[in-house]
């Protein structure tokens, strides 16, 4: 994390620069948000450069969005663009790295209990970062950005599903067993959500997570 120390981000900070740019006015109504942006640099991060055409199509937006996105994140410095495709910027690096110290990760999720749509999603989020959570203020918010459902899970000794603090290996071993494959740690909570697509379950639950943020500060 050392990246966005030096560049002077905090995962608040990076987040209210996501939030900034989401916001800004750029004409027409246009089809992306904070979760869209979020999820085009954990994209780029995870996959170098992309061109226009495969960010599209990882982020279910149409040519237009996708074009403005682009220049939105050219403009801000957190990408550049080069014929090899749209690559991260040191700067767009150390909003990432920033952004980790929240959300670690996101991972598609195949599931039996816990299973909240036709697609699933697991989103891994630093307990610490985020602090208390209304896991039914997070599925209000998910459900907003057109979640068909979702479900929050502690980690602290064992993995469990507040308010009644039942242990999942009780009621789903198989479900256990995959979210400790994934890389579930204690500290961390884990955010199973559903949708009718893998993009859709994604982009509504790092929705949530912002609008959480959003709504403490």
């Amino acid at each position: 994390m050392e990246d966005s120390k030096e560049q002077g981000f905090s995962h608040a900070s990076a987040l209210a620069e996501i939030r900034r740019l989401a916001n800004k006015r750029l004409g027409p109504p246009r089809e992306f948000g904070c979760s869209q942006i979020v999820a085009a640099l954990l994209e780029l991060e995870a996959c170098g450069p992309m061109s226009r055409e495969k960010l599209a199509s990882s982020l279910e937006l149409g040519g237009g969005s996708v074009k403005t996105l682009v220049r939105v994140l050219k403009e801000a410095g957190l990408i550049e663009v080069r014929k090899s495709g749209n690559e991260l910027t040191e700067k767009g690096k150390a909003v990432v790295s920033a952004v980790h110290n929240l959300i670690i990760d996101i991972k598609p999720l195949e599931t039996n209990y816990l299973k909240m749509g036709p697609y699933n999603a697991a989103l891994f989020i630093n307990s610490q970062a985020l602090g208390r959570v209304d896991p039914l203020a997070l599925r209000d918010l998910a459900v907003r950005m057109n979640a068909t459902g979702m479900t929050t899970l502690e980690f602290s000794d064992d993995l469990i599903i507040p308010p009644d603090g039942v242990k999942l290996k009780d009621v789903s071993p198989s479900d256990h067993e995959t979210l400790l494959k994934m890389g579930a740690k204690k500290g961390e909570l884990i955010l199973v959500c559903g949708a009718e697509s893998p993009v859709k379950a994604k982009l509504a639950a790092i929705e949530a997570v912002m609008g959480l943020v959003n709504e403490s500060r």
